[in-house]
């Protein structure tokens, strides 16, 4: 009876620290120790003086199941990158690529939250776009979407990297200023009424800080109302 006197170095052994599924994951510390327990079992099977034929089952029959744990976590995370995008695409306006009303709201609430507890203050921005149902109504949906979207992309390349900006109804964006006062807040206004005025895009702006005696909605409304009191100055003018 012929033995192995060390382990045949044969490709037909997975080795999953090499493993990548297609979005480039890396491969999951268990995948590693799976494949680590594997070799090390057959180096045992090996120490014991097994002959040819079943120490070639063996090896077999792990790289078979190493295979299928490779495959199921290959399946795994196809579906959580399947997750993430459904959930991407659940949170965000399909028109304007920024964040729907729900997102919105919901890092609202989060850093209200925040901001509780640490004792900082955050701003509001509403924008109301003038002129949209005048260009739906004389050029059409199309003009009026192509309007929304140079809209969105003025208020992006305007507001920091850190701020959430939201589509939170037909003509109406929000920003969400995080660690904004009063006198932030203000110049966050100035900015947004230049790049809309540099854009061409008549809009009319309000903002308001948070305060720790009122609720997020109650920010977001005097933030609303200084936007109205804009417009209504805006059609006197």
């Amino acid at each position: 009876m012929k033995a192995y006197s060390k382990l045949p170095d044969h490709n037909e052994i997975l080795d999953l620290t090499d493993f990548e599924t297609a979005s480039d994951t890396t491969p999951p510390s268990d995948l590693k120790a799976a494949t680590a327990l594997a070799k090390t079992h057959l180096s045992e099977l090996a120490a014991l003086g097994l002959d040819d034929g079943a120490l070639a089952a063996a090896s077999d029959r792990i790289t078979a199941m190493l295979a299928l744990v490779a495959a199921a976590a290959q399946r795994v995370a196809t579906t959580l990158e399947d997750l993430d995008h459904a959930e991407e695409l659940a949170t965000t306006d399909a028109l304007t690529g920024l964040a729907n009303h729900r997102r919105w709201w919901s890092a609202v609430e989060t850093e209200s939250a925040r901001c509780a507890r640490s004792g900082g203050q955050f701003a509001v921005a509403v924008i109301d776009l003038d002129g949209l149902k005048a260009v739906n109504d004389e050029r059409g949906h199309l003009e009026g979407d192509l309007l929304l979207r140079v809209a969105a992309s003025t208020i992006r390349t305007t507001v920091r990297a850190s701020d959430e900006v939201g589509r939170v109804g037909g003509d109406e964006f929000a920003v969400l200023a995080v660690d904004h006062d009063h006198e932030e807040a203000e110049a966050l206004v100035v900015r947004l009424s230049a790049a809309f005025e540099d854009a061409g895009i008549e809009a009319s702006i309000g903002a308001a800080v948070s305060d720790d005696d009122e609720s997020f909605m109650r920010t977001y409304q005097r933030a609303d109302e200084a936007m109205y009191a804009t417009k209504r100055l805006h059609k006197t003018l």
